[in-house]
């Protein structure tokens, strides 16, 4: 790949950030948009090696592509935003969703672009920050997939198809698997904690069910400062599968249990660190 492409990254939270910097180890000139944003948010970007332009007028007629990376309800807003920003500037660049949003709302966001003049792909991420680019999937859908894919090498890509929605819909059904076991088992070892049934509890979820115990082992203590977000992934789930007449009762639950999570946090911070005795007895507390 050539190493003069530009690429805009907007979010740059924990996961832009990662995309980011492995982009710009790679060649490619990266730049985002963090008007607004906390002095983190700021020293985030810098220490990825991403540029930082004054405004979203100047980032759309400076880049090939645009990647968002954003929370699922900020998704859509962002994308009214940069549209904007493409009919003030001109400028019609690709643009990758790549939040955990639902094909509806995907779909949305792609009337918006293209209506702007830009060219829109469905993408979403599969995978923590931790493992970019070597550990994580970026997977993409609509016409101009395989271009946004060998543009953003060596961020691994895989191709679903042609339509818009199907690497949102694949991405919400596939956490809603990992977030729904992440609230279940707030609920499960949360009862267990107060009840002094824990350790027996967690025994016998390593001798029956082991990728189980290993999975709320390694997910649960840093679930709190990540459960809203989570949240938010679950509204989507639920209402992609209400839009095809099934029940969402199990997205639905795990949306609440998670959102109470992460306001639990936002009041008074879980404790840091990799212990999951921590997080279960702040939780109980």
């Amino acid at each position: 790949m050539a190493t003069e492409r530009t690429i805009g990254v907007v979010g740059v939270g924990e996961m832009g950030s990662a995309v980011g910097r492995a982009l710009a180890q790679s060649g490619a000139h990266v730049v985002t948009y963090v008007e607004g944003r906390s002095d983190a948010t700021r020293q985030r970007a810098l220490a990825a090696g991403l540029t930082q332009l004054p405004s979203l007028d100047a980032l759309v007629v400076e880049v090939e592509l645009i990647v968002a990376i954003v929370p699922p309800l900020a998704a859509e807003p962002l994308a009214r935003e940069i549209a904007a920003a493409m009919r003030r500037a001109g400028a019609g660049p690709l643009y990758c969703d790549a939040n955990s949003i639902g094909p509806t709302t995907a779909r949305s966001i792609e009337g918006a672009i293209t209506g702007a003049g830009g060219r829109f792909v469905d993408g979403a991420i599969i995978g923590g920050a931790g493992g970019v680019p070597s550990r994580v999937t970026l997977y993409l859908a609509g016409e101009h997939a395989s271009e946004v894919a060998e543009l953003l090498d060596p961020i691994p890509t895989q191709v679903l198809g042609g339509a818009a929605g199907e690497a949102s819909a694949f991405k919400v059904l596939y956490a809603g698997l990992t977030k729904g076991m992440s609230a279940l088992g707030m609920e499960l070892l949360g009862g267990a904690e107060r009840l002094g049934l824990r350790d027996l509890v967690m025994a016998k979820y390593h001798a029956e069910h082991p990728s189980v115990a290993r999975f709320l082992e390694g997910n649960l203590p840093s679930l709190p400062p990540r459960a809203g977000r989570r949240a938010e992934e679950m509204v989507e789930l639920a209402e992609m599968l209400e839009g095809l007449g099934l029940p969402a009762h199990m997205a639905r639950a795990a949306q609440a249990t998670l959102a109470e999570v992460g306001d639990r946090d936002r009041e008074e911070a879980a404790p840091v660190g990799d212990s999951l005795d921590g997080v279960l007895r702040w939780w109980v507390a």
